[in-house]
This record gives C-alpha cells, sequence and structure tokens, in this order.
C-alpha cells in the first residue's frame, strides 16, 4: 500500500543541468515541474506562490504515472503467482509496439485526489494511494476509495 502526500517541488538545479526525472517506468524532463523558491522556516522566498500551482499539479500527475500498477477489473481474493501478478503494458509508437517502453506492471489500483486542509495561498492539497492486488476492500468501496 502507497499513501504519499506530494509537497515541495524539485529546485531549478536539476533543470538547468537538463535532468530527466525517472519515477518506475515513468520518464520526464525536470523543466516540467522544477521550481524557483524555498520555505525558510514560516517563510517563502520566491515568486507568488500561486505561480506554482500548474506546475505542482503536473508534478502530481507524474508521481502518479510513475507508480507501476496498472488497473483492472479482476479482484483477488487469495494470493496471486508471481508470474501471473504482472501485467505487459505496451506502449505504442507510430503503430508499432517500441521495446524500449516495454513495461512491467502489477494489478491494482491507484488514485489522485484533493483534499482541501491549505488555505491562504496554499494549494498542494493532492494526495495519491496506491495499492497492488489482492486490494483491501476496507480501503476501497464499490471501485472508490473511502
Amino acid at each position: 500500500f502507497l499513501a504519499l502526500k506530494p509537497c515541495c517541488l524539485p529546485p531549478m538545479l536539476h533543470a538547468k543541468r537538463d535532468e530527466f526525472f525517472s519515477i518506475g517506468q515513468h520518464t520526464f524532463d525536470s523543466k516540467e515541474v522544477c521550481a524557483v523558491g524555498r520555505f525558510k522556516g514560516n517563510r517563502w522566498y520566491g515568486p507568488p506562490r500561486w505561480h506554482l500551482e500548474e506546475k505542482f499539479n503536473v508534478w502530481v500527475d507524474h508521481l502518479l504515472r510513475g507508480i507501476d500498477v496498472v488497473e483492472n477489473d479482476r479482484e483477488e481474493e487469495e494470493e496471486v503467482k508471481e508470474e501471473e501478478n504482472h501485467v505487459l503494458q505496451l506502449e505504442e509508437v507510430d503503430g508499432s509496439i517500441d521495446s524500449e517502453k516495454v513495461q512491467y506492471c502489477r494489478p491494482g489500483k491507484k488514485k489522485k485526489f484533493c483534499v482541501n486542509v491549505q488555505v491562504k495561498g496554499g494549494f498542494q492539497n493532492a494526495y495519491i494511494f496506491a495499492e497492488r492486488n489482492p486490494l483491501t476492500k476496507s480501503l476501497w468501496v464499490d471501485g472508490e476509495e473511502k
């Protein structure tokens, strides 16, 4: 089970170095999510925080995409054999399969949602939950999170 509360954006140092981030099988350009600014104590040093909201949302989406869980309709009551627990996910490029984009993911569930706890300029209200099969039924009710 994974519960993730994304917070700070990566610093601009990564973007200046032309770096790419990899999370699981997902890779993306650091320029999409890096930002100037930081907190020192309780004080913010940087651009107005609302300027960073769009980058934060992109950051959260990339984190979600990096989780190696693929949703399926199969509910697992018992333990699944390891070789059956991997789902081959293929990515087509121009109508053909790119062998470097073959991903092995496990069946399960992942979900991003928002709970407004930050106010007064705060926007970091995204949460990510993920779990591989077998799912804990008390956490996922009727296909939705509790």
